[in-house]
């Protein structure tokens, strides 16, 4: 990391984690999990979620989130977004990718997700 002069630093107060919840609240979907994430079925229990990951040097920092889709049966991310913004487009992307890839079922798929903004809105919802 000193030879390419890159240095990592620990969040602190001053500066602002990502948080998805900030901003315009939709409809807020219910609990179906609730803490089971044990399955033996394939694409029966499918979670995802919003990450941000920041790099470059002090003076100008970037910022990069990762929106993965993985299956609870074989811990396999199915699909995935890399974006410089956490928008609504940026998750339905890997959702549709596993519309696509999604065998047909004679059973159920749940899938989970944090309460975040972009799994509140409108076109996340007609998605799914």
């Amino acid at each position: 990391m000193r030879e390419n002069d890159l240095s990592a630093h620990m969040y602190n107060k001053q500066r602002r984690k990502y948080n998805s919840a900030l901003g315009p609240q939709g409809k807020k979907a219910k609990n179906l999990l609730h803490r089971r994430f044990d399955t033996h079925l394939p694409f029966q229990k499918i979670v995802t979620d919003v990450s941000e990951f920041r790099y470059g040097n002090k003076t100008q920092e970037e910022r990069v989130y990762l929106s993965p889709i993985k299956d609870l049966c074989t811990d396999e991310i199915v699909s995935y977004n890399i974006s410089k913004h956490p928008t609504t487009d940026f998750v339905v992307k890997p959702l549709d990718a596993l519309i696509k890839l999604r065998p047909k079922l004679n059973y159920r798929m749940t899938l989970h997700s944090d309460q975040g903004v972009q799994y509140q809105s409108v076109q996340w919802r007609k998605k799914l």
